[in-house]
C-alpha cells in the first residue's frame, strides 16, 4: 500500500483501489484526483474502486472533483466503481446535481472485484 498525502492506493490484480483517508480540503482534492488518474495510466489497470468511506461531508468542490475522477477515469477506458458512499454523501451529491458519469456504486469490496472480474470476461 502507497500513501499519497492522505490517501491510499492498493493494487489488487490489474484494479486500483484509491482510498481518500478523510474529507479533504481544496489542494489534497485536486491532488488526489490528480494521483488517480496518474496512477490509472502508469500502472494499466483495467477497473477503479473509489472507495469513498473515508469521506463524510462532501462540500461542491469536492463532488465535483469526485465527478472529475469518474469521468476522466472512464474516459482513459478503465471501468469505474464507487464503494462505501455514505447514504447522506450520496444525497448531498444528488442535491448538488454532481454527475459521476458512468459509475456503478458497491455496497462493499468483494461486491465491486466481483463485478470488475465478471466486466474482464466479456
Amino acid at each position: 500500500m502507497e500513501e499519497a498525502g492522505r490517501a491510499s492506493f492498493i493494487k489488487i490484480e490489474e484494479f486500483l483501489l484509491a482510498t481518500p483517508q478523510e474529507a479533504m480540503r481544496d489542494l489534497a482534492a485536486v491532488r488526489f484526483r490528480d494521483d488517480v488518474l496518474r496512477r490509472v495510466k502508469e500502472s494499466r489497470v483495467n477497473g477503479l474502486i473509489l472507495d469513498l468511506s473515508g469521506i463524510d461531508v462532501v462540500d461542491s468542490f469536492m463532488g465535483r472533483t469526485i465527478g472529475e475522477i469518474t469521468n476522466s477515469a472512464a474516459l482513459l477506458g478503465v471501468k469505474v466503481v464507487v464503494i462505501g458512499l455514505r447514504p447522506e454523501v450520496a444525497i448531498t451529491m444528488v442535491e448538488m446535481g454532481v454527475s459521476i458519469g458512468q459509475v456503478h456504486p458497491f455496497l462493499n469490496l468483494d461486491l465491486a472485484l466481483k463485478f470488475l472480474r465478471d466486466q474482464r470476461s466479456r
